[in-house]
């Protein structure tokens, strides 16, 4: 098996993590961080858009 490190599971012995299971929580968090960027990148757009129509005013 490999060790803790390398598979990011949670704990080490009998009641540790399985490397699936370890795998199945990092891609669900990498879900998650994919989610709010997304959601930063529209609103950095929309900002981005809101200060370039007024610099068309000046």
């Amino acid at each position: 098996m490999k060790d803790r490190l390398s598979t990011g599971a949670r704990a080490t012995g009998p009641e540790a993590e399985s490397y699936e299971a370890a795998s199945a929580r990092r891609l669900s968090e990498l879900r998650v961080i994919g989610r709010r960027w997304r959601a930063l990148q529209t609103r950095l757009d929309a900002v981005t858009r809101l200060v370039n129509q007024h610099q068309r005013r000046l």
